[in-house]
């Protein structure tokens, strides 16, 4: 476990990759915020539903929001990440993910087909999706990531590299966003992670 940079008062910073994983918001933003979840996890879904959306649209354009996997509850969350990949690969991840979490109680493999279908997805195209290694590969890649940051629990946030674990408040979010925000706009490009 890499301890990061110590801010002081207990606080760390952590070097984390954004990898090739599914993102919201520029590139280029001050704030770059990664998540690692898992698609039945109750706080996760807590998160999706009622913080995600209002947290973008009240720093819209700052924030880089990655969505990485970290797979703890067994088959069926690997099914549900697998699929996600696959709605990803069709230009439907984030609709897809917004309809897993709404619908966490409801998940199985048919489910996942339905929303597919619903979403008006290529079907087969999915089918072949869902059971290719590569893309196993990619959700395994990413629990693997989490765990060599020492996550041990969903959700899990990285903001700018300084963690955060929980379905927190928004307000929760909004104070460690702002705290970024003023060190971005205080430092000069050579200091910036």
């Amino acid at each position: 476990l890499d301890p990061g940079v110590d801010l002081g008062a207990g606080m760390s910073r952590y070097t984390v990759s954004p990898d090739d994983d599914p993102a919201l918001g520029p590139v280029d933003a001050p704030v770059l915020m990664i998540e690692f979840s898992d698609y039945q996890c109750q706080y996760c879904g807590k998160f999706a539903r009622e913080t995600l959306h209002p947290l973008l649209e009240l720093y819209e354009g700052q924030i880089r929001f990655v969505y990485r996997d970290f797979v703890i509850y067994g088959p069926l969350s690997f099914q549900a990440a697998l699929s996600a990949e696959c709605a990803n690969e069709q230009g439907a991840f984030w609709l897809y993910h917004d309809r897993l979490f709404e619908q966490q109680d409801n998940l199985t493999p048919e489910f996942f087909f339905a929303m597919a279908e619903e979403l008006n997805l290529d079907l087969q195209q999915f089918a072949r999706c869902a059971s290719d290694p590569a893309v196993e590969a990619e959700v395994k890649a990413d629990t693997a990531a989490g765990q060599d940051l020492g996550i041990r629990g969903t959700p899990t946030f990285y903001i700018n590299g300084r963690i955060l674990v929980g379905a927190q408040p928004l307000e929760t979010f909004t104070a460690l966003i702002e705290e970024e925000l003023a060190r971005s706009a205080n430092s000069s490009p050579q200091d910036a992670p």
